[in-house]
């Protein structure tokens, strides 16, 4: 039994419940050849679903180990929304690191598959990319070799329909100054109730109250 099923709401039920209640609204906003381009909530959901389903397309059971190599971007919202939808467990990446760092990650986490996105430098890290871990590439230029594009991958698939409410966990590494790699298995969950609870309590001191309501903001890339 999940001990937080009824006090926290995961990010996937804020994808169903805004991806149904304003399917329209602009969610993410991305900068691309210096031109914003807007992702609307259903799109987001569209896409992630899509996502999801190219991804254990490629063999994928779930619990497997997904990694995202990639500076801040609304390609990383989708992928990490559909790394849930999928059943399957997210691996950020620090977007700046050596070869042998990124190798060891790769390696430790027995990640499958690794979306690429925004990058400097993405030619120098290449080397540590294991040969038998599969390549996704976000819609941005890429200079190392891909197995998949993003745009075709998700227009050769249909979209998940599945539903989960409760995302898996995550493997968030932590690099040293010594290069010594740290690892820690978190459940989103636990990240969900304690941001709950701290919003929860910073209201009920401001106003005195404990009504929350459940909302979004439009987020910005640059």
């Amino acid at each position: 039994m999940d001990p937080y099923k009824d006090i926290c709401t995961t990010p996937l039920e804020m994808l169903y419940q805004w991806s149904e209640q304003v399917p329209d609204r602009v969610f993410l906003r991305q900068p691309v050849n210096g031109q914003y381009k807007t992702y609307t909530w259903s799109q987001v959901n569209d896409q992630a679903r899509r996502l999801a389903s190219a991804l254990l397309a490629q063999g994928l059971n779930k619990g497997d180990r997904v990694a995202i190599l990639s500076k801040n971007c609304a390609e990383w919202f989708i992928s990490d929304y559909a790394i849930q939808l999928a059943g399957l467990i997210s691996v950020p990446l620090y977007p700046m690191q050596t070869p042998d760092t990124l190798e060891y990650v790769l390696t430790h986490s027995d990640s499958k598959v690794i979306i690429i996105g925004k990058l400097d430098g993405a030619t120098t890290m290449e080397p540590g990319i294991p040969e038998n871990v599969i390549r996704i590439a976000m819609p941005y230029d890429m200079d190392m070799r891909i197995d998949h594009q993003w745009d075709s991958l998700l227009s050769n698939v249909e979209p998940s329909t599945e539903n989960p409410i409760h995302p898996m966990d995550l493997l968030l590494y932590e690099y040293g100054i010594l290069e010594f790699c740290c690892w820690v298995n978190i459940h989103t969950s636990n990240i969900v109730f304690s941001i709950n609870s701290l919003t929860t309590l910073f209201w009920q001191r401001i106003f005195n109250t404990s009504v929350i309501s459940k909302s979004f903001k439009e987020i910005k890339f640059f």
